[in-house]
């Protein structure tokens, strides 16, 4: 996917807001991205800021901190949707 239709779409349905060339999704809203390997599918769920680099690349943090980074070109669809609910563990 090109990265102008990406950032379109972070902004049109995904509600994101643009900060210094990072996309931050907004409280109670999760977003998935999808990515094509080769005949598998990568899923990245719960992704809070998104950016992208010169070459094309999609950086996308999720929720837990991890980094993913994605070729553009290999972004074949996004989901969006609300978190999910945090669940506690243990005694309360």
């Amino acid at each position: 996917m090109k990265i102008k239709s990406l950032t379109q779409l972070l902004l049109t349905h995904g509600k994101c807001t643009e900060k210094n060339g990072e996309f931050l999704v907004e409280d109670g809203k999760a977003v998935t991205f999808f990515a094509s390997l080769g005949h598998e599918t990568l899923m990245v769920e719960s992704v809070v800021k998104i950016s992208f680099d010169e070459d094309g690349m999609v950086l996308a943090t999720t929720e837990k901190g991890d980094l993913f980074v994605l070729s553009g070109e290999g972004v074949c669809s996004l989901k969006f949707g609300k978190a999910a609910e945090k669940r506690r563990t243990g005694i309360i």
